[in-house]
């Protein structure tokens, strides 16, 4: 650190002394006069004098040939026409793709971490009473909204004219938003609608079901803890807590009834559910980008299992919307669970009975894997596995509290170098769990290193039940190559979904699809539509889609073409280095700045030119509304422009 501090405070001096038109070399001469004097501190420190940054102790500067062909050794540096060497980790991308090291753009503000000056979620400064909206007259004499119709409609955001309500002709003529939508102006009569869809010939399809909606007043007794829980007080009973003692003879004069555990048994032996874990595609729960609108986009390109968002079991019993609401479940998804996080047996058993009597789940996931500080503190997620006998108390009350399989998602360990996994692979074939994902790294190493698949082979042979292997999965060859080597009953995709959700389909086709930018817009384009029938038509859902359609495009943009690679498949440890596309569409889709993302100009279809409304209210926060055709955008300065 001092050798580089040193040097460059002379090489600042040379350049501010030639900014100001001073005579240069100060710098050099002041560094030939120090770098002696530093040769026999180290000598006196170390023993032996050092070289300093490839350079004599004389302080003479390294030559520009010996520290490019340094640089070019570490892999940076320009090759002779002008682009930039391959670094360590990093895609081989065809040389005449590559963006020049002179051309190369840096992203402004905070590059790493957590980006804490980013703006929150987006509130509407006035907001409508929905009960004046549906009847006229507020009964609440607290309500807190507005009730003025005008009031409202003057600070209303502006409508979206790129595109229909997505519920009004699906709907016979209705939406749910009523003077809320964004899309008001598309509200007219049914009989118009009809005549000019017969006029177009376009056919309306209907509107896809969700369900697990929780009843009101069920979610109002979990609230007030009033809920009529059945199996789970016998089964986890509070801590402290015992029944009250009874004598001898009154014991012996009542017979005894059926135990809990007796009569949950029989029933996992008779009417459990079953479900065939051979050979399935599993999506990963993906916490925040794993939601309904992206399930569904994976379901199309043929995931065969689903899964919710990790959703904490104690709101869950407070009857929390937000919380409830990653439990939806769209009509596409054939086989769909919700993964559960807690570190309470009685919890855990009282949220798996809720769940199994009021929502249509075919699977509950047991979350064993979370590596964030907030929830391994707090017992839960990774922290399990550092406990087997306790993990295997709250497997065992959640199976019997619920007539649904059960599974459990784990690391290798919490540490890299003592491993808990094989111990919970041995031991879980007694606890009633129908299946087990393992995640190939441990908690410390979150995504620093590969996955160890040889690890997760070991664990499949030790292990009596389905055993799902997760982690770097981003192509057929290496989907091939795992379900080969290592004996696993099926595999479990999680950043390769979220990188190229089409990874199901190359699977299943054992192919590589070179997939166009166009193509790439289209999804994007589903992704809005729906995303706006889950979340809702108003400034609320419109929000919601932009922010989780913003959280997925910074997965995409690190996938790679094909055609751009000089060799094949792309892997999930390489950094996708700044390059070309073949078409200005493919280059800003790749781009990883935000800003790039809303100066999309690209060819009209059908020779209609149609333009995207962006609200710029921040900046990089594009709305992509996609309609049929490929969009045009324009730049303005104003806060709305179209």
């Amino acid at each position: 650190v001092a050798d580089s501090s040193l040097q460059h405070v002379c090489v600042i001096m040379d350049t501010r002394a030639d900014e100001v038109g001073e005579s240069v070399g100060l710098g050099q001469r002041l560094w030939q006069s120090v770098a002696p004097l530093w040769a026999s501190v180290q000598s006196t420190l170390f023993g032996s004098p050092r070289e300093i940054d490839g350079t004599a102790v004389e302080g003479s500067a390294a030559s520009d040939g010996e520290q490019q062909s340094k640089e070019q050794s570490n892999g940076v540096g320009d090759d002779e026409d002008g682009l930039p060497t391959r670094m360590q980790h990093e895609a081989p991308v065809k040389r005449e793709h590559l963006v020049p090291r002179s051309q190369k753009r840096k992203a402004e503000g905070v590059t790493r971490g957590m980006n804490k000056q980013r703006p929150g979620t987006y509130k509407e400064k006035v907001k409508l009473c929905l009960e004046t909206m549906r009847t006229g007259k507020c009964t609440h004499p607290k309500c807190k909204f507005e009730h003025d119709m005008d009031v409202y409609m003057a600070a209303k955001e502006p409508e979206i004219h790129t595109m229909p309500c997505p519920f009004w002709k699906r709907q016979g003529g209705k939406c749910d938003f009523g003077v809320t939508c964004r899309f008001l102006d598309s509200h007219t009569p049914p009989e118009v609608d009809a005549a000019q869809q017969e006029q177009q010939g376009e056919t309306v399809s209907v509107k896809g079901e969700e369900s697990n909606k929780l009843d009101h007043r069920v979610r109002y007794a979990l609230s007030r803890h009033r809920y009529d829980y059945r199996l789970a007080p016998a089964l986890a009973p509070r801590k402290g807590s015992a029944a009250p003692a009874k004598s001898a003879a009154e014991d012996s004069a009542k017979p005894k009834p059926e135990s809990v555990a007796d009569r949950i048994g029989a029933l996992a032996d008779k009417e459990r559910r079953k479900i065939d874990w051979k050979d399935k595609l599993y999506l990963a729960p993906l916490t925040t980008v794993g939601n309904l609108p992206f399930r569904r986009i994976c379901k199309q390109f043929g995931a065969d299992i689903t899964c919710g968002e990790m959703a904490l079991a104690t709101k869950l019993l407070e009857g929390h919307n937000a919380e409830w609401a990653l439990l939806r479940r769209h009509e596409s998804e054939d086989i769909f669970g919700t993964q559960i996080c807690g570190s309470n047996a009685r919890v855990l058993a009282r949220c798996a009975e809720v769940i199994n009597r009021e929502t249509d789940i075919d699977f509950i996931d047991l979350n064993c894997g979370c590596p964030i500080d907030l929830i391994f503190k707090s017992g839960a997620g990774s922290a399990l596995m550092a406990k087997p006998s306790r993990l295997g108390n709250i497997v065992q009350s959640m199976v019997q509290a619920s007539e649904i399989p059960v599974t459990i998602k784990i690391r290798t360990g919490i540490k890299p170098n003592r491993p808990t996994a094989l111990t919970i692979a041995r031991e879980v074939n007694t606890w009633g769990v129908d299946m087990i994902a393992l995640h190939g790294r441990s908690r410390q190493q979150r995504y620093a290193r590969l996955a160890d698949w040889d690890f997760i082979s070991e664990a499949a042979s030790l292990s009596k039940i389905p055993l799902y292997g997760n982690g770097d999965i981003l192509s057929f060859e290496d989907a091939a190559r795992h379900r080969a080597n290592t004996g696993v009953s099926g595999l479990m995709i999680a950043r390769g979904a979220l990188i190229k959700p089409w990874i199901f389909t190359e699977i299943k086709e054992e192919r590589t699809w070179d997939i166009s930018a166009s193509e790439r817009l289209d999804y994007f384009k589903d992704f809005v539509r729906f995303g706006l029938e889950h979340w809702g038509s108003d400034t609320t859902g419109v929000e919601h889609t932009r922010r989780f359609l913003l959280e997925w495009m910074s997965f995409t943009c690190r996938y790679i073409p094909t055609g751009l690679l000089e060799r094949l498949p792309q892997q999930i440890n390489e950094r996708p280095p700044q390059y070309y596309g073949r078409n200005d569409l493919e280059t800003l889709l790749s781009s990883p700045f935000s800003n790039d993302w809303i100066k999309v100009r690209s060819a009209t279809c059908k020779s209609t030119e149609l333009q995207i409304s962006v609200h710029l209210r921040r900046q990089s926060v594009p709305l992509l509304l996609l309609p049929n055709a490929l969009c045009h955008f324009t730049y303005k300065k104003e806060a709305l422009f179209d």
